[in-house]
């Protein structure tokens, strides 16, 4: 599976946009709810699993089956120091990442290793983090570890509630994606995750309420998305509606979200 494949499935997994945080306890919400599943429908979902007060595993199920899972390993802390991602079709592939930190616990850096038909894993990439004096993930480059050199650059600008309002995606060899995003002012169900999804290390306070991407030298069309929200008492959403053309493609669809 490429790397590009890859990272798009485990986006899709965290459904949400990207944007900043804060590394505040999720503990210091009183009426925190942790999130178990968010439905396309009865056959479509994402599943969120947790062990010892902490989130264990993800799983996105495709007609009743899973398709891919990230599986946490923990050395005693709060954050995970592995992940492993299955995708499971004919052939079962699977990477390990493994999350390196800093000394204010943020994440530093990233490794992504293959497993080959032997069952050894090896290196395939190595992801870099950069952070603001506000201490937001700004900038994540990928290396190719073997050859030195750069597969991909995203850069990360913010509003003044914190929220990623510019996203830049763009390659060495000048292809690039640039999003634009607005936000409502709920809270966003996975903040309060926001310390075990290292796959994102930047997820929103809010709900993302659109979302514009232009393509370079149009080699794909304009994707324009909407998405609309009813919240419970306590300000957590508890389903959406999206809207929109992406890919030249009209989309349409709800989702609805569970909690513990």
């Amino acid at each position: 599976m490429s790397r590009s494949k890859l990272f798009s499935a485990v986006l899709s997994m965290l459904v949400l946009s990207v944007s900043g945080c804060e590394l505040v306890s999720p503990a210091s919400s009183p009426s925190m709810r942790r999130l178990v599943r968010i439905l396309s429908d009865s056959a479509d979902y994402s599943l969120y699993s947790y062990s010892g007060g902490k989130l264990s595993e993800m799983d996105i199920v495709r007609n009743l089956a899973v398709a891919y899972s990230i599986r946490y390993s923990y050395d005693g802390g709060n954050r995970p120091s592995s992940g492993l991602i299955s995708e499971y079709g004919s052939d079962t592939t699977e990477t390990l990442e493994k999350f390196h930190y800093d000394a204010t616990l943020r994440l530093d850096s990233m490794d992504v290793l293959l497993k080959d038909r032997t069952g050894n894993f090896s290196m395939n990439e190595h992801l870099y983090y950069s952070y603001d004096a506000q201490g937001r993930v700004i900038r994540w480059i990928a290396y190719d570890p073997q050859y030195r050199t750069i597969y991909f650059t995203v850069e990360l600008s913010y509003d003044s509630e914190g929220d990623v309002v510019r996203r830049v995606y763009y390659t060495p060899e000048g292809y690039t994606e640039t999003s634009t995003m607005s936000y409502d002012d709920e809270l966003n169900p996975l903040y309060d995750m926001r310390q075990w999804l290292m796959e994102n290390p930047a997820v929103s306070r809010h709900n993302e309420i659109s979302s514009i991407t232009v393509y370079s030298g149009g080699i794909r069309p304009t994707s324009e998305v909407n998405y609309a929200y009813t919240y419970d008492s306590n300000g957590y959403p508890v389903s959406s509606s999206v809207t929109g053309t992406q890919w030249n493609q009209t989309i349409k669809y709800g989702t609805t979200y569970e909690y513990q």
